[in-house]
């Protein structure tokens, strides 16, 4: 796929003067505007405002605005009360985010693991996690310590009120570890969670083989999945397709072909993601016909590709000078209707501003648009230094005024 681009660095001062000029009076004359034309716009629109202040630190401008809404009549949605709930948090005004939060449920909303997590992430920075009103369960700890975990907060939370952690507790925790790259501390727990009378299950060994692959130890990995055999425990296509996907992205495809074998043996189903993973190696590797013949074995098995697949395969078609094939399935997934994610687009976009293509470039992000997918900070950075490389600065400085009033910068 297109990398994380940034932006080069002689841009650096003028980003931060155009940001100054396009500080909080902007924002805040966008929003009076909204609320004042006859039509109102929808409520993620304001969301969007109110996200982009957030950035910037303006909680009290935040809070101000969400006032404003409310005072208007607007219905507002989960996402605006999630914003104003990490306001007041941010500014250590917990009494108000917990009101926000019986708002939320006065409503008639639910809240998600984003209203909690911020809320518990700011109970834990005033010290005030004692807060929590009803004494928790085994499945309580397992779920707060999954949602701060995922939200790659570093530090789980533990109450100690004699509540036994439990093999789901310690998995969440494995899991949380690996996404902050805490590997050591994953493994840790891994191996002494049995000398604390608690057995690993068929997840535990999962999110083990999957972290270690994510973190390019592939040999602990597959030393891992052995074990898993020695243990009598029947591994699944998860496991399978985690440790395939670390095989492929190692340089060792060789390996992965007995281990589809071994699936089928087994009567583990291959899937799309196995597919994937083999589609993204070969491509790398520039066999881009393997690639094509692969997707071809993968629809006769039944298998079908999804658009993770296909910008897979356009991405290493464009990667290895085939511009021509690259379009020749682009345009046949916009004439079967398929809808195409961002990823996709920010392929043909990075292709077209490689080839100097700039018109079609720019039109592209004109179609993404009409076709209900929002341009990222990937599709702007592309445009915008192939533009000031190619000494379009005009077009490159007003599409930088749209990414920063957009809240990607």
């Amino acid at each position: 796929m297109v990398a994380s681009l940034f932006l080069p660095s002689f841009l650096v001062c003028y980003i931060l003067n155009l940001i100054h000029s396009l500080n909080v009076d902007h924002y805040v004359s966008e929003f009076n505007h909204m609320l004042n034309i006859k039509l109102t716009p929808p409520i993620f629109k304001f969301g969007k405002i109110l996200g982009s202040l957030v950035k910037i630190n303006h909680f009290h401008t935040v809070i101000s605005l969400s006032r404003l809404i409310e005072l208007r009549g607007i219905q507002t949605d989960i996402v605006n009360l999630n914003i104003l709930v990490n306001c007041f948090c941010q500014l250590g005004q917990l009494n108000y985010a917990f009101s926000v939060l019986a708002k939320i449920l006065k409503m008639g909303y639910q809240p998600d693991t984003v209203t909690l997590t911020t809320l518990i992430k700011g109970l834990c920075r005033s010290g005030q996690i004692e807060g929590l009103l009803v004494k928790p369960n085994v499945v309580m700890y397992s779920t707060i310590i999954d949602s701060l975990c995922k939200d790659k907060l570093s530090g789980a939370v533990m109450i100690k009120q004699g509540v036994e952690p439990n093999v789901v507790t310690y998995t969440s925790l494995m899991d949380g570890y690996f996404l902050v790259k805490e590997v050591n501390k994953a493994t840790y727990i891994f191996n002494t969670i049995a000398q604390r009378g608690v057995t690993p299950e068929l997840h535990s060994y999962n999110v083990m083989i999957n972290g270690l692959c994510k973190n390019k130890m592939v040999n602990e990995a597959a030393n891992l999945f052995k074990d898993m055999h020695s243990r009598n425990m029947t591994p699944d296509t998860i496991s399978y397709n985690s440790l395939i996907d670390g095989l492929c992205k190692s340089g060792s495809i060789s390996d992965v072909w007995d281990l589809i074998d071994e699936m089928h043996n087994r009567c583990q189903p291959v899937n799309v993601i196995t597919y994937n993973s083999l589609l993204d190696a070969l491509c790398k590797n520039h066999q881009v016909d393997k690639a094509i013949a692969l997707l071809k074995k993968m629809k006769d098995q039944g298998i079908q590709p999804n658009m993770y697949t296909y910008t897979i395969l356009v991405d290493g078609l464009c990667k290895n000078g085939r511009l021509a094939d690259a379009r020749e399935i682009y345009h046949d997934l916009l004439t079967k209707g398929y809808p195409l994610n961002v990823s996709m687009y920010n392929v043909m976009v990075n292709e077209f501003c490689k080839e100097g293509l700039f018109d079609e470039a720019l039109s592209l992000l004109s179609k993404m648009e009409d076709n209900g997918c929002t341009p990222d900070a990937i599709t702007y950075q592309t445009l915008i230094c192939a533009l000031f490389e190619n000494n379009k600065n005009d077009k490159a400085v007003k599409l930088l005024r749209e990414m920063i009033v957009r809240g990607l910068l």
